[in-house]
């Protein structure tokens, strides 16, 4: 139930989260350029993933992008939406399941 509570949160806070759209998009553009690239060259594009992820492991950006400061934000964030959207549902189901 608190699981739910919290999925529920969590899709609600990316809906209207500013980044959301230009995420679906830059995954639409990823598939239009990528799905031929894979057809014709798959090694090609193995490597290539191989090559990303070691400068991703390289770099680390979770040490610098990620702050405490944000991450609380966040969480505040979805503490809030779960306690707006999901208590009065929780609590509706909760009277149903007594009586």
């Amino acid at each position: 139930m608190g699981a739910d509570l919290a999925a529920e949160a969590l899709r609600g806070w990316w809906h209207r989260h500013p980044l959301r759209v230009g995420g679906e998009a830059a995954i639409e553009v990823a598939n239009a350029v990528l799905r031929p690239v894979a057809q014709r060259h798959p090694l090609g594009l193995v490597a290539g993933a191989v090559l990303a992820g070691g400068l991703l492991a390289w770099t680390r950006p979770w040490r610098w992008a990620v702050r405490p400061g944000l991450v609380t934000g966040v969480c505040q964030q979805l503490v809030h939406e779960a306690l707006v959207q999901g208590w009065p549902q929780w609590l509706a189901s909760r009277r149903s399941k007594k009586t």
